[in-house]
């Protein structure tokens, strides 16, 4: 029998052979350059050539001279709102070293040098200076297929079909084809997953309201494109000095991945902090430590963090600069309330800026903690909260997110709104607010926010993050709203100033009011009389009156005082006063004012008892759902 001979193993082609004697992590670019390189350039380890005529092989002749350092238009790339394209360019740097440049087309076409300076920042080098501009002509003549979307900031793309984390990560809907690119600064890291968060972190929040508060108001700011009443909002927590709100700060900001090592505080230009508010859109942003003297316009930033926006402006010819905007939530820190901030400052609270900064004393049995597990001191739980806050930031917020995903938008939508509407519901029941009361309207806008927050952290209990019972998070909102509530008051901001500022007035004049009975009784100059007094009332003419409430109308004074049980008109048609005995000889009419109006602590409770029993308890059981119903 003859002997068979092996097959002759097949031989390597020329770019095979290329390829094998490249480092690894080249080996991928190289094999799609030869595969999408235009025909009229070849290729080797030192640049792009123009090919000879009749040559077919990609790969470089010996002695072939290369025009530029290897590279590859990689994709197109869509800006945001079709405003425009770039290419994006892998190019092999002078390190051995892949990186990608963004080149967008207005200067491709229309500034060539500015062009070639981009592509030499990153690495690309041009080795015949008489052939410059045919490293661009190459790029526009390069065969591109693949398209993807530019996402330029955080948070949800307009069609709500992708999300992109502060570490520069997109998550998107499973039945989108588009491709996205993030094009932003990441500065954003995830640390750990998400069981380590759920086993940390998690775990730590059952049984303190602060903390499960905290987490649930951190996954709410993925929910607020998907709630129609939902706007910007500051959470200010306030309280004497250690006791824990910096750590109940970071416990909710360890939801999503973690941006620099130290907290942000309040210190900050109006200008900046419009930068780190757009940055954290959909996302949450921290301001530790509400100074004492805080900035003039402090006020004014209230107002532009609730409105979502910050100011138009326009470059010096005249050109409209885009605004900078967003939806998102702050968490903030101090030990004094926001009202008390602004009145230090001789600015008093306006119901604008009740609705947008939420003043909340912070409370516990340890400072911030109610229950410290297995810990036996409060510094030993801290110091255990410590440890996994340094473990775990991002992965419970990406898992919220996928699990966002994981329905279609509009589904997503009408359930978060339904969820909201009844929640929001229960709250107000809870709290004794009577709904559609023109007089708690300010309230009420508080509440629908905190039933998001409610909503959100049932949701993240619903898909196995947090690792709570189910209604956790519902009763542990439900407390601090409480406590909200009954720090500030059912009394629309703007009424509280008015009745403060009769209030002040009153009791600055104490000695300048005469006894209706001795003013009766005698004649008397009325030049240092600022109004008369007896065992229950204080009268005020007019033109005294006008003095009393501030820059607000009398008739608004008039109005708040009366809807506050302060002022008693005396009965006379059409009159909002009350005619005096004689005094110096004549009859005349004075607003009667009520003494307790002297007491008045800036709050009007409600049903506190009935508030009291409503509240939900906070659950101790392990159950919890498993599906959106």
């Amino acid at each position: 029998m003859p002997t068979l001979l092996p097959d002759p193993k097949p031989q390597a082609t020329p770019i095979q052979q290329f390829l094998a004697e490249l480092p690894e992590s080249q080996r991928q670019f190289f094999k799609t350059l030869a595969r999408t390189l235009p025909h009229e350039y070849s290729f080797d380890r030192k640049g792009i050539s123009l090919r000879p005529n009749g040559v077919r092989s990609a790969l470089s002749r010996q002695g072939a001279q290369p025009f530029c350092t290897p590279f590859r238009v990689k994709s197109y790339v869509e800006e945001q709102e079709g405003n425009g394209w770039k290419s994006v360019i892998e190019i092999l740097n002078p390190d051995g070293k892949l990186v990608e440049c963004l080149l967008p087309w207005r200067i491709l076409d229309g500034k060539p040098n500015e062009a070639l300076g981009v592509l030499a920042n990153h690495g690309l080098r041009i080795l015949n200076g008489y052939n410059k501009l045919s490293v661009l002509e190459l790029i526009r003549n390069w065969d591109v297929s693949a398209r993807e979307l530019e996402v330029a900031r955080f948070g949800w793309t307009p069609d709500r079909e992708a999300f992109a984390l502060s570490n520069g990560r997109i998550l998107k809907r499973g039945n989108t084809e588009v491709a996205y690119r993030f094009v932003g600064n990441a500065d954003g890291r995830q640390i750990g997953s998400s069981a380590t968060w759920k086993e940390g972190v998690g775990r730590l929040a059952i049984g303190n309201p602060n903390m499960i508060f905290a987490c649930a108001l951190g996954f709410s700011t993925a929910l607020l494109p998907y709630a129609m009443s939902a706007g910007s909002m500051i959470y200010h927590f306030h309280g004497r000095t250690s006791q824990g709100k910096t750590r109940v700060l970071r416990t909710a900001l360890s939801v999503w991945p973690k941006i620099g090592e130290e907290d942000k505080t309040w210190i900050a230009t109006i200008n900046g902090l419009e930068g780190e508010m757009a940055r954290a859109n959909n996302h949450l942003l921290g301001l530790d430590e509400l100074p004492e003297v805080p900035p003039q316009d402090f006020g004014r930033a209230i107002y532009m963090i609730g409105n979502s926006g910050g100011k138009a402006r326009a470059t010096k010819d005249g050109t409209a600069i885009t605004r900078q905007t967003w939806r998102t939530s702050v968490i903030s820190t101090g030990e004094d309330s926001m009202a008390g901030t602004l009145k230090k400052l001789g600015k008093p609270p306006r119901g604008g800026q009740a609705v947008r900064m939420v003043d909340i004393p912070l409370e516990g049995a340890f400072g911030a903690f109610d229950t410290l597990h297995e810990h036996a001191t409060a510094d030993a739980f801290v110091k255990a909260l410590d440890a996994s806050l340094a473990k775990a930031a991002g992965g419970a917020g990406a898992l919220f997110v996928k699990g966002i995903l994981h329905f279609s938008a509009a589904r997503m939508e009408a359930h978060v709104n339904t969820q909201v509407t009844e929640q929001a519901a229960a709250m107000q029941d809870a709290l004794g607010i009577v709904a559609g009361d023109t007089k708690t309207t300010e309230i009420r806008r508080v509440i629908d926010a905190f039933a998001l927050i409610a909503v959100a952290g049932e949701l993240a209990s619903t898909w196995g993050i947090t690792g709570w019972p189910e209604g956790t998070s519902i009763a542990a909102v439900q407390e601090v709203a409480k406590r909200w509530l009954g720090d500030r008051g059912n009394m629309p901001y703007d009424q509280v100033n008015i009745l403060e500022s009769v209030r002040d007035y009153l009791l600055e004049n104490q000695d300048r009011f005469m006894t209706i009975a001795e003013a009766t009784n005698t004649e008397h100059d009325t030049a240092n009389i600022r109004g008369y007094q007896d065992d229950t009332y204080i009268y005020l003419h007019a033109s005294t009156f006008a003095l009393s409430h501030g820059k607000a109308t009398s008739d608004t004074a008039v109005t708040y005082l009366q809807d506050a049980n302060y002022l008693h008109a005396g009965g006379e048609r059409n009159s909002q006063q009350y005619r005096l005995p004689k005094i110096n000889g004549r009859r005349s009419r004075a607003y009667r004012i009520h003494k307790s109006l002297l007491e008045f602590d800036g709050k009007q409770q409600v049903a506190a008892e009935t508030s009291a029993q409503n509240v939900v308890q906070m659950p101790r059981d392990t159950d919890r759902a498993d599906q959106i119903k």
